[in-house]
């Protein structure tokens, strides 16, 4: 019998600017989806720890690695309140591959997280143990 897997969710939130709080809200939004139950990705929480982001060259690396990790996604979700240019090209990647796209506010990630963390984390325990 074959387990059904969660949808692989690809977590599209500004990163430059407040750096700190931009990393803060995408790791919320990953927690979000966590709890609806999904599998989330946020390359620009890994990459940039990774390779130097403000080179030009190493940024142009980074953003086809985006890429290439959105090819292995179900659904793109547009989470903040803007798109930065680099989210901008994580969009259009993905309507060119026909993936579901999701407009994610700030608003809906905190009011989700304040009403249903607990009860997603006892659900998801339950649904990996034996």
């Amino acid at each position: 019998m074959t387990e059904k897997r969660s949808k692989v969710i690809f977590i599209s939130s500004p990163f430059s600017g407040d750096r700190e709080a931009n990393i803060k809200f995408a790791r919320r939004a990953c927690l979000y989806a966590i709890c609806l139950g999904y599998t989330p990705i946020a390359p620009h929480l890994i990459y940039p720890d990774i390779i130097p982001d403000e080179d030009p060259a190493w940024r142009q690396v980074g953003l086809q690695m985006c890429c290439d990790i959105l090819e292995l996604c179900d659904e793109l979700w547009v989470c903040g309140p803007c798109a930065t240019a680099g989210m901008r090209a994580e969009i259009e990647r993905a309507k060119e591959m026909g993936l579901w796209l999701r407009q994610v506010t700030c608003e809906e990630v905190e009011r989700g997280l304040d009403t249903m963390e607990s009860v997603a984390m006892e659900t998801r325990l339950k649904l990996i143990q034996p």
